[in-house]
């Protein structure tokens, strides 16, 4: 079984499933559905801030949605042990 991907990998993974839902659904209902996908992408992590998830689940805004999940992904440290 290969690793979970971690950091800037699981930014990647999951812009590209928002992405796919935006494209696949259209933008609103796109983003409605995205929403729970992206809260499953974040418990993934540690410790996430009240505020990004709720900026994340209730922007309007695609471009702010990546912003903030390329940000936030891409900060986590590995979960390996050293």
């Amino acid at each position: 079984v290969p690793p979970a991907p971690e950091g800037a990998a699981l930014a990647d993974l999951a812009l590209e499933h928002y992405d796919a839902l935006l494209l696949l659904y259209g933008l609103e209902l796109g983003r409605r559905i995205a929403r729970k996908h992206l809260g499953w992408y974040l418990d993934q992590t540690d410790n996430v801030p009240g505020a990004l998830r709720a900026e994340m689940m209730t922007s309007d805004s695609p471009g702010r949605v990546r912003d903030l999940a390329r940000s936030w992904f891409s900060s986590q440290p590995s979960r390996s042990a050293a």
